[in-house]
């Protein structure tokens, strides 16, 4: 199938963490970008700022989706485009009921899909944010998962359990069985677009979205957001060295998003896009503010020391990334220099709040 180059390119949840970097990783290459949003307010901040941050040659627009999860919700958004990057999701583990995640994951993905095979005959690709959360399960010992590896244990949890499971699993089935559910669509319709899947772990890395209160930060930088708030400060070693997972830049995750589109080989793949150190702790958060923002008055006030290099020694499991690094030729930013980014971002949003 061939890659997109130029034209004018759909992305779905511009006004999210994610969407907000991938819309501008597109701008910056000279595409013409058309994003979904929930709101006039939140398209006219995302226009805003995306003007001031991407510097590209493309033109950007939003249209208003208020449900990606109502049928037909996106037949007039995929009109005229030459391709999709389909980032909108829920992620939160507030819910009681595993459908209040799975249900919108499942039918927004389905939606994007159905409307193009239906409403654009010219889209050639379409990239779908998908999550580590289907690629892994549990184990006991240390496990380098790739893009072969399919999280079966969730949905098998949420249809056992129902409400009873934990929400953890509610979160990651929704992540797999949405992503199934669109590479089953690809496999029964035969569309006239390929479809190619991204898989990132925990997201961190400079904010560009709207965040006007810091209660409405995302779920993985309001995680992150405790590090410097006072929180953490006079949390214990053993707290600080706990297990997070692997992490990736918002940067990167968009780049990949961007390279799924362009590469004519991507095309049918799947792809972890992670960063190359494997489990992270806030150890290694705190260690890296420390060693490059020393004389930083909130990292001296705030920001715990715990037992510097004790997260070093933390070997869990990983999330391969070479598959990228191959095929789409990738690079990633390092956990510190995405630690320290992600702090000096949310610290400027912090002085609004």
């Amino acid at each position: 199938m061939p890659a997109i180059h130029q034209g004018k390119v759909l992305v779905s949840g511009g006004s999210g963490f994610i969407g907000a970097h991938v819309c501008s990783a597109l701008l910056v290459e000279g595409f013409h970008v058309r994003t979904t949003v929930r709101s006039s307010d939140k398209g006219e901040y995302l226009k805003k700022k995306l003007s001031e941050v991407s510097g590209g040659g493309g033109t950007f627009e939003y249209v208003i989706v208020e449900d990606i999860g109502a049928p037909d919700a996106f037949d007039d958004a995929v009109k005229g485009v030459d391709g999709i990057l389909h980032t909108a999701s829920p992620f939160h583990f507030n819910s009681d009921d595993p459908n209040e995640l799975i249900q919108p994951a499942v039918e927004g993905t389905i939606n994007i899909l159905k409307s193009a095979h239906k409403h654009n005959k010219d889209v050639q690709r379409i990239v779908v944010t998908s999550s580590v959360a289907s690629v892994m399960t549990p184990k006991d010992t240390p496990t380098v998962f790739t893009e072969k590896d399919w999280n079966t244990h969730s949905p098998q949890q949420v249809e056992e359990k129902g409400k009873e499971a934990s929400r953890l699993d509610f979160y990651m089935a929704s992540k797999t069985l949405a992503e199934r559910a669109a590479w089953d669509f690809v496999e029964k319709e035969k569309p006239s677009f390929d479809l190619v899947t991204v898989e990132p772990p925990l997201v961190l890395g400079p904010c560009i979205h709207d965040i006007p209160t810091k209660d409405r930060m995302n779920t993985s930088i309001a995680k992150f957001y405790e590090l410097f708030s006072g929180a953490l400060k006079d949390a214990d070693g053993d707290k600080l060295i706990e297990p997070l997972s692997n992490i990736v830049d918002v940067r990167d995750v968009a780049n990949t998003h961007v390279l799924a589109l362009t590469i004519p080989h991507a095309g049918g793949e799947r792809f972890i896009t992670a960063s190359d150190r494997g489990m992270v702790t806030n150890q290694d958060f705190v260690d890296a503010l420390h060693k490059r923002l020393p004389d930083n008055e909130t990292v001296k006030k705030n920001v715990p020391i715990g037992e510097p290099g004790k997260g070093q020694t933390i070997n869990r499991h990983r999330f391969a990334n070479d598959k990228a690094k191959k095929v789409l030729a990738q690079t990633f930013y390092s956990q510190e220099q995405t630690a320290v980014d992600t702090f000096l971002s949310l610290e400027e949003y912090a002085q609004k709040w």
